[in-house]
């Protein structure tokens, strides 16, 4: 009787193992979802901010100097509460560096992705 004892408790404690590593896999995957949908998410504000400013350059005939001026201008819409933004222009003719970060995000503001 105590080997039949044994046994189950095996089982059951290899069932309890089995579980807690899918879970830690699916929260694993999870997290990596999450973290792919934000860099989208800011690749693509970074693009619309990008086509407003050559909207502004084909419309004006220059970059705007900040984004205040496609806010007001263009009606450029930024989530200040959810994101960084980072816009400098370094001359009225030569397309101006955007880079955005969603806050809380462990990614530096210069080129390293």
């Amino acid at each position: 009787m105590g080997k039949k004892r044994g046994s189950r408790i095996h089982a059951a404690w290899t069932g309890l193992v089995f579980l807690v590593l899918i879970l830690c896999w699916t929260m694993g995957a999870l997290g990596s979802y999450r973290e792919q949908a934000g860099k989208e998410r800011t690749a693509e504000m970074e693009e619309t901010i990008r086509q407003y400013a050559v909207q502004c350059y084909a419309l004006e005939g220059a970059y705007p100097p900040d984004l205040a001026h496609l806010a007001k201008e263009y009606g450029l819409v930024l989530d200040e509460d959810r994101y960084f933004y980072y816009y400098s222009a370094f001359a009225s003719n030569i397309l101006p560096e955007v880079i955005v970060i969603e806050k809380g995000e462990r990614r530096p503001p210069w080129g390293e992705n």
